[in-house]
């Protein structure tokens, strides 16, 4: 506990000022704020004995953000969440 205390007053103001900053330092964030997430997302499955590939989730969330590049695509994240829905749907079964 204590040393989540310690990384969230360490890595906050971090986050904050790339926020602020925006561009590419923010852009960076998100995608490494994706990775971790893609990693635990496969961990998840992982420890109920299901197989995901990291590498297939992580492809699919980055495809996920780069859908804001083209906002005016309503159909390319709604592709995206049913990748991973389907990619989740099979591992399972």
């Amino acid at each position: 506990m204590r040393a989540r205390v310690i990384s969230a007053a360490i890595l906050l103001p971090a986050v904050l000022v790339l926020c602020y900053i925006g561009g590419w330092p923010y852009a960076l964030l998100v995608v490494a704020a994706t990775a971790l997430s893609a990693n635990e997302y496969v961990g998840m499955f992982r420890r109920r004995g299901y197989t995901l590939s990291v590498v297939t989730v992580g492809l699919l969330m980055l495809l996920w953000e780069t859908s804001g590049i083209w906002p005016g695509q309503v159909w390319f994240p709604a592709l995206v969440a049913l990748g991973i829905l389907i990619l989740s749907l099979w591992e399972l079964i």
